[in-house]
């Protein structure tokens, strides 16, 4: 059946001269043959918004140099799948409608996504990855100003509200709204002796810099599993199915429980294939959010070892104040590929450097990681 959001109409299907697009796997699959699930992304999604943003007017201004972040809620298509279909393939064919999204509103109005069907993953790289190594809080993501050496922008920010059951959802927009600033919950950095892509050591090293509880308390690559902690969880990252955990695994073998604001990174494909509708054999990001996380990234599909969220980035960025949005981008090194980004561009989880621009009344345990600048008045 055809799905309306509310100010979006997904159609089931649509006959191109070239052939037919279905929406199929419970509405998150958009399938076609060559470029048409792309074509279908552009025409019924991206050219909407688009649209939207360059005609509403805030103050004067449209609303597209007035925004950083779009942010799809459960019913938006997830992924576009490119028949003939490779599982794993090099080249821009199969990837997620939100990797899509950001590229839209280019400075340059002859350029649209479409042109980057087939085009290597390596061609055009998002120019926020990596923006703040030193992790100097000066980095805040804004439209118009990151650019590629291809004259590609990230426009936008493009993160997901999603979840198996519109109950996750709601949960996960209450946990977004309040999260834990006291800086005292753990991070579970899980590295293994098999996988050797990885940087969880300088994750290791960054976050105890900051003073946070880690588990383990000293670096260790090992095979046996971290599944408990007697205090409340914040972050977590692992190889998931890739250290021998069975897909299920943050179903019911990790025994933690999750902080507000509480983070998820693997270094497994297909970890965000779907958001409940099907399994794939790896843990999924909405499994996470299941049991009372707050967000995370993955890929929709084999990203290849280059296309996975880097956790060195990543994970010491959302510790100082970074935004889980923000934070996310900043470990993800492709445009428009297999990556999916979900949480709330709002959510923090520590006082980073920033000026507050609204009356705030702090309580409890606050980690405030750089200066704070409170205006006369506030």
């Amino acid at each position: 059946m055809n799905i309306l959001t509310d100010g979006l109409f997904i159609p089931n299907s649509i006959i191109y001269p070239e052939g037919t697009v279905t929406v199929e796997q419970g509405g998150e699959d958009i399938r076609g043959e060559g470029n048409l699930g792309w074509r279908y992304a552009k025409d019924v999604i991206a050219d909407p918004i688009q649209n939207y943003l360059n005609t509403t007017y805030v103050n004067g201004q449209p609303l597209k140099d007035r925004i950083n972040y779009i942010v799809l809620c459960k019913g938006i298509p997830l992924k576009v799948r490119s028949f003939p279909f490779e599982w794993m393939t090099s080249n821009r064919r199969q990837v997620s409608v939100s990797a899509l999204l950001c590229l839209i509103n280019q400075p340059d109005p002859n350029k649209n996504f479409l042109q980057l069907y087939s085009t290597s993953m390596t061609s055009q790289l998002n120019p926020y990855f990596g923006a703040d190594i030193n992790n100097t809080m000066n980095y805040r993501f804004k439209s118009n100003h990151f650019v590629n050496g291809g004259g590609w922008y990230t426009q936008y920010l493009v993160s997901r509200l999603d979840g198996q059951f519109y109950s996750d959802v709601f949960g996960l927009i209450d946990r977004s709204a309040d999260p834990d600033y006291s800086g005292e919950k753990t991070c579970i950095i899980d590295d293994d002796s098999d996988p050797n892509y990885h940087h969880f050591d300088v994750v290791h090293q960054k976050l105890d810099a900051l003073s946070f509880s880690l588990n383990p308390e000293v670096f260790v690559i090992s095979q046996d599993w971290i599944t408990e902690d007697p205090n409340n969880v914040i972050g977590y990252v692992s190889h998931g199915v890739h250290a021998g955990m069975p897909w299920y695994y943050i179903l019911s073998i990790l025994q933690f429980n999750y902080a507000n604001g509480a983070n998820f990174l693997s270094w497994e494909s297909f970890n965000c294939w779907s958001f409940g509708v099907e399994e794939s054999g790896h843990g999924h990001l909405s499994h996470f959010i299941y049991k009372g996380g707050s967000g995370g990234s993955g890929t929709v599909y084999e990203p290849y070892t280059t296309g996975v969220t880097q956790e060195y980035n990543t994970s010491p960025a959302y510790a100082m104040g970074y935004s889980i949005v923000d934070a996310h981008f900043q470990g993800i090194f492709l445009n428009a590929w297999q990556n999916c980004v979900v949480g709330d561009p709002l959510t923090t989880i520590a006082w980073g450097k920033q000026t507050l621009t609204e009356n705030k009344t702090l309580s409890g345990t606050n980690l405030v990681t750089g200066e704070v600048t409170i205006p006369t008045g506030k």
